[in-house]
């Protein structure tokens, strides 16, 4: 392969390599944005009350201490 050959054949790969960068880039920039909407609606979720509330925890019945203690005599 002549000098020239080389020359045009190195140009035109480098051209093409530059283009397919810039269109990673654009690309990494959209995930990127997308990535940020994403943490804005976890935030946003995480920050809203539960849809459920959490069960009440049941009153402690102490009726069978209390009579060990002598407290219904």
């Amino acid at each position: 392969m002549k000098k020239t050959e080389m020359l045009q054949t190195l140009k035109l790969q480098y051209k093409n390599t530059t283009q397919e960068i810039d269109k990673l880039q654009l690309e990494i920039q959209k995930k990127k944005d997308i990535l940020i909407k994403l943490e804005g609606a976890l935030e946003a979720l995480e920050a809203l009350e539960p849809d459920e509330p959490a069960p009440a925890k049941p009153a402690a019945d102490h009726t069978d201490a209390a009579r060990v203690l002598g407290v219904f005599n």
